[in-house]
Formats: C-alpha cells, sequence, structure tokens
C-alpha cells in the first residue's frame, strides 16, 4: 500500500499494569501524529489468549505483502503461571517452544488463535519476542525470536529465524543472531533499500541500532544476521540497567523516525520515545522531554504500524468511546444554579436537557450574603452531589464552569470528580492556598496537572476547567492560570462515568465542605477569548456580540433578548450570502467548517433595526 496513504498509526501491546490480571493480553491503541496515543476498549484487552499459558506478551503485526490481511503473532508467557514459581530462569528453560497468531482482513474481526510450535527442534527452552519482515530476495516470511536452547545447556540467549509463506507451516529455525552477551527482543525496519535492527544486550541491560543492505547473509557461518553494522547513538545506548522490548517505525509522509523503548526500571515510564531525522546517521536518535508525548495507558512491549483512513475509523467505531449525539451549542449543555425551591433530593437542569443531579446525606441549599440561594456541602461523610451517571461519557471536548466558596481543611480531597475509580478519574482540589486540577488512568502516580496558587478559602471564585481533546486548561475568575498539554482525554476514562461534587474516588480522603453556584457544562471548548473577554453574552449596552474571535468550526451569536424575530444573515468579503435564518433565540450557533479562512460580515434585522458586524475565520 502506498505510504500516502495511511494517516494514523496503530499500536498493539501488552499492559504494564500488574495491579490487573488480564495485563499478559492484546491491547490496542491509535494515534493520529504517532506521539499523541488514544486507549482502544476502554483500555481492556482486545484478544485474549486461550491456548497455552493462557498469556500473551510482545505482540507484533506486519501487513501482507499483498495488503489485504494482517498477522499478529506474540509470545506464549503467563509468568504468575504457577509451574514457573516467579523464576525468569525456569520461564527461559522450560517455556513454550510455540509463538501466537491470530489474522485478520481490517484490524477489527480477527480469526480464532492458533498455537504453532517453531523452536522445539533446536530444544528451545522459550520462544520470546516473535517478530516478522517480509524478504523479498526469497519470497518468503521471516520470523525472528530469541532462545536458549538445550545444546548449550541453556547458557546464552539467541536470535533464531524460520521462514513461512503463510504464517501456517514454518521451516526449521535457523541461528539469526549471536553475539559474545545474550541477546532477545530484535526488531528490524526497511528503509529504502536498507534494514535498520534495533536489538537488547542482556548483559547491559541496553539497546542498540544496527543496519545491512540485506536481511540474512548467508556466507556467515555464525549467525545469518551478523553481518549488521553497528549505528552509534550514543544517547540510547547511555540507557543502561532496564531498557527492553525495543521496536521502531517511520512516521507518516515525514523523513523522521520513532524508536521505543521500554524503560522497565528506575523511573518506569514504559515506553518512552527516541526521534530520528536521519536515521543512517550516528546519533540521531534523541529521547523526547517527558510531558511532550503521550503514550497508551500501560503501554508494554508491542509494535506499532500505520495505518489508512479507513483502517483508523473502523478501530474507533469498534472500540473508542463514542461523543455524545448532542449539537453543539453556545450555551451550557447542564445548568444547575440552585434557584429553584428544593424539593426531595434533585437540582434541576435550567439548560433544559433534563440532566439533573441528586443530592445525598446533608447536601442542601443555602442562602449566601453575596451570591443568594447557593449549594451547600458540610463535609460530613456521605455528603454531596451526584451528576447523572454516563453524562460525561465521550466529552473530551468540553468546559466545566462553576462558582466555589471552599471551607475545606482537610489534606486530601475533591471538590470534583469525574471518573470511575481511583485508578481512572479527573478531579479538582481547591485548597486553602492552592487549586490543582488533574487526571490519570493509572491512578496518583500517574496524574497531570494544571495548578495554582492563591489565596481561595472562604472568598467566592469562578473556575473553569477546559478539556480540548489532549489539553487541559485552567481559568480562576476568567484568567487563564495554567494549560498542560498532553493528558488523558475524557474519553479515555471509559463509559458509565460518574462525576461527584464534594466526594473523592478514595474511600479515605475527606469531603469536601463549601459552597457551589453556578454549575455549568459546555459540550465544547471554551475559547481564550470567550472566557477572557466574557464573550458569551453581551453586556446590556451591546446589541449582540460574536465569538470565539477568530472563529473556527463554528460561529457563535449571542443576542439581547428580542421582543420580535430576528434576521440572521452571514456574507462572505464579496457580499455573497451564504447562509441566512430566522431566530427567536438569545444564542445561535452556526457552522462554519467549509468556511474558508477570511473576513466575514454579520448581519442581523430585527424590526426597523439593522446591525452588522465583521468576524474573522482563522
Amino acid at each position: 500500500m502506498a505510504a500516502e496513504s495511511y494517516v494514523g498509526y496503530l499500536y498493539a501491546y501488552f499492559s504494564g499494569d500488574e495491579t490487573r490480571l488480564d495485563d499478559q493480553q492484546i491491547y490496542f491503541a491509535v494515534s493520529k501524529d504517532g506521539i499523541t496515543w488514544d486507549d482502544l476498549n476502554e483500555n481492556n484487552p482486545v484478544l485474549v489468549s486461550t491456548l497455552g499459558d493462557c498469556g500473551v506478551r510482545d505482540p507484533y503485526i506486519i501487513r501482507s505483502v499483498t495488503g489485504d490481511t494482517f498477522y499478529l503473532i506474540a509470545t506464549d508467557l503467563d509468568i504468575r503461571a504457577s509451574k514457573y514459581g516467579g523464576s525468569w530462569g525456569l520461564m527461559s528453560t522450560a517455556g513454550s517452544t510455540s509463538i501466537m497468531i491470530w489474522e485478520s482482513t481490517d484490524l477489527v474481526n480477527w480469526s480464532a488463535q492458533r498455537m504453532v510450535n517453531v523452536s522445539s527442534g533446536i530444544g528451545a527452552g522459550n520462544t520470546w519476542a516473535p517478530e516478522a519482515i517480509y524478504d523479498e530476495s526469497i519470497g518468503q516470511y521471516l520470523v525472528y525470536w530469541s532462545s536458549r536452547v538445550s545444546t548449550d545447556s541453556y547458557a546464552m540467549q539467541r536470535i533464531y529465524v524460520s521462514q513461512t509463506p503463510d504464517f501456517v507451516t514454518f521451516t526449521a529455525p535457523k541461528k539469526f543472531v549471536e553475539t559474545t552477551n545474550s541477546c532477545i527482543d530484535a526488531s528490524i525496519l526497511k528503509v529504502g533499500n536498507t534494514y535498520y535492527r534495533l536489538i537488547k544486550d542482556e548483559n547491559i541491560l541496553a539497546v542498540s541500532l544496527s543496519s545491512a543492505e540485506s536481511l540474512q547473509d548467508t556466507t556467515n557461518t555464525t549467525a545469518l544476521g551478523n553481518s549488521y553494522t553497528h549505528i552509534t547513538n550514543t544517547e540510547l545506548e547511555s540507557y543502561t540497567g532496564g531498557y527492553e522490548g525495543p521496536t521502531m517505525f517511520q512516521f507518516n509522509n515525514e523523513q523522521k523516525w520513532c524508536a521505543l523503548v521500554d524503560e522497565y526500571t528506575g523511573s518506569k515510564r514504559g515506553y518512552i520515545p527516541f526521534i530520528s531525522t536521519d536515521i543512517a546517521a550516528a546519533n540521531s536518535l534523541h529521547l523526547m522531554s517527558d510531558g511532550t508525548y503521550l503514550m497508551p495507558t500501560g503501554a508494554k512491549h508491542g509494535t506499532v504500524i500505520p495505518i489508512t483512513q479507513a483502517e483508523y475509523d473502523s478501530l474507533v467505531t469498534k472500540w473508542a468511546v463514542s461523543e455524545p449525539s448532542e449539537t453543539i451549542s453556545a450555551t451550557p449543555e447542564l445548568n444547575y444554579n440552585f434557584n429553584e425551591t428544593l424539593s426531595g433530593s434533585t437540582v434541576t437542569d435550567q439548560s433544559g436537557n433534563n440532566h439533573g443531579a441528586t443530592l445525598y446525606g446533608n447536601a442542601t441549599y443555602a442562602n449566601d450574603a453575596t451570591k443568594g440561594q447557593v449549594l451547600y456541602l458540610d463535609g460530613t461523610t456521605n455528603t454531596y452531589l451526584a451528576f447523572p451517571k454516563g453524562f460525561f461519557d465521550g466529552r473530551s471536548n468540553m468546559t466545566i464552569s462553576m462558582d466555589i466558596r471552599p471551607e475545606c481543611d482537610a489534606t486530601y480531597f475533591f471538590t470534583l470528580a469525574i471518573g470511575l475509580n481511583n485508578y481512572k478519574y479527573l478531579f479538582l482540589r481547591t485548597k486553602a492556598a492552592q487549586v490543582r486540577t488533574a487526571i490519570t488512568t493509572l491512578s496518583y502516580g500517574k496524574e497531570r496537572e494544571v495548578v495554582t496558587t492563591g489565596s481561595f478559602k472562604s472568598r467566592w471564585f469562578n473556575i473553569k476547567i477546559v478539556m480540548e481533546g489532549h489539553k487541559m486548561s485552567m481559568y480562576i475568575d476568567n484568567t487563564l492560570v495554567d494549560t498542560t498539554d498532553y493528558v488523558r482525554s475524557i474519553s479515555d476514562l471509559g463509559t458509565n462515568l460518574l462525576g461527584y461534587l464534594g466526594k473523592s474516588f478514595y474511600s479515605s480522603d475527606s469531603y469536601f465542605k463549601g459552597y457551589f453556584d453556578n454549575v455549568q457544562v459546555y459540550n465544547r471548548a471554551l475559547s481564550y477569548a470567550e472566557i477572557t473577554n466574557s464573550l458569551t453574552s453581551p453586556s446590556t449596552s451591546e446589541e449582540f456580540r460574536i465569538y470565539p474571535v477568530p472563529f473556527d468550526k463554528q460561529l457563535n451569536i449571542s443576542l439581547n433578548k428580542p421582543s420580535n424575530p430576528c434576521e440572521i444573515s452571514v456574507f462572505d468579503a464579496s457580499g455573497h450570502l451564504l447562509t441566512s435564518l430566522i431566530s427567536m433565540e438569545n444564542n445561535v450557533s452556526l457552522p462554519t467548517e467549509t468556511y474558508p479562512s477570511g473576513i466575514y460580515l454579520v448581519k442581523i434585522i430585527q424590526g426597523e433595526t439593522c446591525l452588522t458586524k465583521t468576524a474573522i475565520k482563522k
């Protein structure tokens, strides 16, 4: 398939979250840029092994040479299996001699799993990290893996290789890589007419890069892949003591490459990306800075392949969390102003969209000298407000706005909580001297935050949390205080999300004490201009406002309440009418995604009055 047909990437991996018992199965994630990843299937396995050890690791996907089939191969290993007793020595001397294989024509529908014995003929004690590449010179796929063998009493790991035309029948294995030290985790990428190979040295626990003009050298009497030439990469090779599982891919339509390496000790960051703009050159691989990329949740050893738009769409349709089926609106999708007479435990949604909340414990309405009637939580156990379950599902682009007066002195509590449990959540915490919002899909150790300091206790202030995909921003009193990119999205939290005011997902945390007013959720990310210029409604002296400034996919118009119907028209710079409608509403949203960049004229006719303003499309 032509490289220009690719628009995104699929990453297949097993999970590094060993707190879950299904970590050694097959997980998927997708990306449009190769460095910002979205979990699929709510970070649950898409394929589960039922053969052999009933655990699979190190998955590798290859697109067939004809482009119509995908083969996924993986290590047959469950490190928790009782027969190993937790011993990696036994896992590498009395382990499986088979690899696991699945097939698919669309990456969504997969064949039944099959287990193929490839290494018993060489007396292998293990068959780890199988990968594959098509060898054009022989018209066969090479499948290669690492094994210890009985002929030298399992003294060292080597890479072995077998040929297959169909991933059903395999030739007898031959030595592919044999070095002074044990080596595992070979990974090969073809660039032009050159093959680049990453491999792990088991002595120094580090990864290096080499290259060759042919996959196999039949004249080499030691091993068929021993004629590769080392390419010095000082930075990559400086990471020693706990690095393995490398894989490599080229960015779509770019002369840029990414080598992913698993950091499994020390900081335990999981896969970390090294970037090169000239993979053939020495010292070209450089590690990206923390906070400038986002890997899938818990991603371990796996592989990244380029995919087409159709393949991307199929994967997202099958396994991504869907966005709410709502019309994007200039006004809040949810609005609690707490001005109604409280009847029972139900808070009325003033937006008219019926997203009412439920009060628990001592939660009640109270009169505030500044704000009038507000929501009061007294900090006692089980006193909180619950949003409708599932309301926040798929809201990766949204704005939460609320007025808060905190009175809480506890150390650990959540003012606002959205998520599933104490692993997957977003929270807001309003302390006396700090306001912090964080999101995670791997509990507190992997939280990414926006934070500000100041004096907040016993005073009213407005906070806005803006989620824009993998970007999170926080505003205090309509002033931007912090922004963080490459955060988990709301969709990454999963489905059937819970939402609370005053309650944490950690059972030992305190309950929030304080007041809330004007709790609103917009089903879009409000722009910086909208928030900082208070553009959500016109002033009493102004007939109407246009926002965002500049606008992009949508043009929002906010009017003072008309007593008569008004006609709203939009013209391009040449005076051509693009759209026209009659409205009795205060707020109107016009889809403008198809409008080219430029200047537009918005005209509003109300009775005898004609009003105009210019608007700029970015």
